[in-house]
């Protein structure tokens, strides 16, 4: 739920009076407690016509520029890959190994940042939050034009992955604030087309730059890569600071009853009260480690994150199919050369991603009906518990949390 309707939502029970769901909501000033209950009074016809125009709004307003954050963040979390075609390998003197290295380096950066960054996220405005984030990996990002070593190299990707952490979960938490658990869904699989964007244009830009300016003022043509690509992801997050929303309530983009309707759909869409009180963050804790579940989706996203990590090596795997380094780039990925006994196994690196990507599909699919299991479970504990408050709240509605399938 976005931080407006926390801040002044201290207690709200939903009841029902002949079909239509009205809020009944203490700790709220006067102003608000009137739009809500006439929101709650309108009829399904008018909510649907309002909420399909409020919708409309904010994703022609946030999405396309969290989608092009996102490739960004993407981007120049991959262009390492792009600049191997150039001579970074040679200029840093770098062999074996290294690139793999170097590639793997910024994911410890970024899964020691994850967990900071969600706490401070919740307490800093969104907007800015993001933004900074995006400068700051911006400019590291352009730091790699500046490395004169491997060793510097290794230090650089550790700190991309530590200022690129904050993007994707932030920008999720964002969402959020502004849509419902139906609607979120849809809105994140749109995020995502923003990583499929990014290794689209990923050699296209590579292949631009290091066909024309390698060499240029005296700097090598990767080194021209990071800077370009750095400058214009520092660009874009200046914009984002100002154009990015945060919370309904402090948007000016919309009027005063959307504001106040963007709110209230959240409330309704939840159906219960957001008791930010109740539970520590050491509580909270304990009962995410203890849930089952928890285990489950680490487990898919590890299989489903296995099955995508050819992206940052598939460059490589095409190389040997003899095509020139800009060719090959402007097929979106870079080239890698191999002697014949150490060419790259297709049959077997194919058959392994798509047994992962099976796994992972089988695996969404019976956690589906497990949600559908345990939603009838709750569906008859709210009915108990109906039964129970019956005598004294006849109106009362018990419908609490469910899993949107």
């Amino acid at each position: 739920m976005g931080a407006d309707a926390k801040g002044t939502m201290e207690h709200l029970d939903m009841v029902s009076l002949d079909g239509d769901v009205k809020l009944n909501i203490k700790g709220v000033d006067e102003t608000t407690r009137t739009h809500y209950l006439e929101f709650s009074a309108k009829d399904a016809e008018w909510r649907a016509f309002h909420n399909k125009k409020l919708v409309r709004k904010i994703d022609l307003r946030l999405m396309p520029l969290l989608v092009l954050m996102y490739l960004l963040n993407f981007l120049d979390r991959s262009n390492l890959a792009q600049a191997r075609l150039g001579t970074l390998e040679k200029d840093l003197k770098m062999k074996a190994t290294d690139f793999n290295l170097a590639t793997s380096i910024l994911f410890v950066g970024y899964l020691l940042m994850q967990l900071p960054s969600n706490m401070l996220i919740t307490r800093l405005r969104p907007s800015l939050y993001l933004g900074l984030a995006m400068a700051t990996w911006g400019l590291v990002s352009a730091c790699h034009a500046t490395v004169t070593s491997f060793q510097g190299l290794v230090v650089v990707r550790f700190f991309l992955g530590f200022v690129e952490a904050p993007f994707f979960p932030g920008a999720v938490f964002l969402m959020s604030c502004w849509y419902t658990r139906a609607e979120l869904t849809k809105r994140i699989s749109w995020l995502y087309s923003g990583n499929a964007l990014a290794n689209m244009f990923g050699g296209l830009l590579g292949a631009g730059i290091l066909g024309n300016l390698s060499g240029a003022h005296g700097i090598a043509g990767w080194r021209w890569l990071f800077i370009i690509e750095g400058t214009i992801t520092f660009g874009v997050a200046l914009f984002a600071a100002f154009i990015l929303p945060d919370f309904p309530a402090t948007t000016k983009w919309l009027t005063e009853e959307e504001r106040y309707f963007a709110a209230w759909r959240l409330l309704e869409d939840i159906n219960e009260a957001d008791e930010i009180k109740s539970t520590s963050v050491w509580t909270g804790a304990k009962l995410a480690f203890a849930d089952w579940r928890l285990y489950l989706f680490i487990l898919l996203q590890h299989m489903s994150l296995l099955s995508q990590t050819f992206q940052y090596f598939f460059p490589s795997i095409v190389g040997t199919l003899g095509y020139g380094k800009i060719q090959t780039l402007l097929l979106t990925v870079q080239t890698g050369q191999y002697p014949k006994s150490a060419a790259p196994q297709y049959v077997p690196g194919g058959s392994a991603n798509a047994v992962i990507c099976m796994g992972v599909g089988a695996m969404a699919i019976v956690l589906r009906f497990v949600h559908i299991r345990k939603n009838k479970k709750l569906a008859q504990a709210d009915s108990m518990a109906l039964s129970e408050e019956a005598e004294n709240d006849p109106g009362r509605r018990a419908t609490g949390f469910r899993y949107v399938i």
